[in-house]
């Protein structure tokens, strides 16, 4: 089974040379390209798209205390009066974590459990 790899970044043109780069590793590896802004829809559409694919996740609502930096957010997280704090799709980091529990015990989140993509414990992966 090959690999699935996704390579994003603002600037069309270093996409095109990292794909003429890695062109032999095509046999090995299933490759996507996407084109966009930090936020930018087609970059969380990828996201998606893969996430939905790809077998061994699961999408789960857990303690902000057990986040770990194997799992990605499964949707945005908004404060109670409904701003966007975080969009769906960041990777879970120490920082990540520290912030999300900054913003629950000062009184920004409304509930201390937060969706993630997390790999099955079951995969292997």
């Amino acid at each position: 089974m090959k690999q699935r790899i996704l390579f994003v970044d603002d600037e069309a043109k270093v996409l095109a040379a990292l794909g003429r780069m890695l062109r032999g590793q095509r046999n090995e590896w299933d490759m996507e390209f996407v084109a966009g802004g930090r936020y930018g829809s087609q970059v969380l559409d990828a996201l998606g798209k893969l996430l939905e694919t790809e077998k061994g996740f699961t999408v789960a609502e857990v303690p902000i205390e057990a986040l770990t930096t194997n799992m990605m957010l499964a949707e945005d997280v908004k404060t109670d009066k409904g701003a966007l704090l975080i969009g769906k799709g960041h990777e879970i980091t120490l920082a990540l974590r520290q912030k999300l529990k900054n913003y629950y015990k000062n009184g920004h989140l409304p509930n201390k459990r937060i969706w993630v993509t997390v790999p099955d414990s079951s995969s292997g992966t």
